[in-house]
């Protein structure tokens, strides 16, 4: 739910631009996610950033397929497992409605979070926000989205560290008087969109990862 809500991150440092412009950056977060943690994950680990831990869908939720009470036909040709996903769905709608405010806790999918190193000192960071529509991460039937953007607050949480004194000078020393530039490896990966025919029932795309993936 968290990255949901986010189509777009741009995070400066000094200045310079490091993060991919697009806006696909909840779908690359959803993928990460999926390749990365397991379904316990989902119950534990990813529950604070609002992980729904159900990926069984039918293409669309409809009034007839979500017509438990009325016992639809469509309903009952639903399988269990998406079944429980509509269920699952329904109680997880009491966290966000009646004007209850509810608090998510994520990291950024951005490649500078995830490095494992510390940003060194007198680094200005600076971060732009652009959210999706509502009607993309509010999951109804026949409903639009009732958030605006004053709804949605960001707080941001930085770890800041005590430099030993000699450490500090002797980095800064090197930066401002040395010219030494500091190096963060990161491993960059987007999101690419193709473009499909509606009249076709098949498409090939070759050398998807571009020779990227390990064997």
């Amino acid at each position: 739910m968290a990255h949901s809500i986010i189509k777009q991150i741009d995070l400066q440092l000094n200045g310079t631009l490091i993060s991919p412009q697009s806006d696909t950056y909840h779908y690359k977060a959803y993928l990460e996610t999926l390749l990365n943690y397991d379904r316990e994950d989902g119950k534990t680990v990813l529950g604070p950033q609002g992980w729904f831990n159900q990926v069984d869908f039918p293409p669309q939720w409809t009034a007839n397929n979500t017509n438990k009470a009325g016992d639809h036909a469509q309903w009952q040709a639903l399988s269990a497992n998406q079944k429980a996903a509509y269920e699952a769905s329904v109680l997880e709608t009491a966290k966000y409605a009646g004007g209850v405010t509810h608090s998510l806790v994520f990291t950024p999918h951005l490649e500078v979070f995830h490095t494992g190193k510390l940003l060194v000192p007198g680094i200005e960071i600076k971060m732009k926000f652009h959210f999706n529509c509502p009607n993309l991460f509010l999951n109804g039937v026949g409903l639009a989205g009732r958030l605006v953007e004053g709804d949605v607050k960001l707080r941001f949480h930085l770890c800041q560290l005590r430099l030993n004194d000699a450490i500090y000078t002797s980095l800064s020393s090197q930066r401002h008087n040395e010219g030494k530039i500091t190096a963060y490896p990161t491993v960059r990966s987007e999101i690419r969109t193709f473009s499909m025919q509606g009249n076709l029932a098949r498409f090939d795309i070759p050398n998807l990862f571009q020779n990227r993936v390990s064997t």
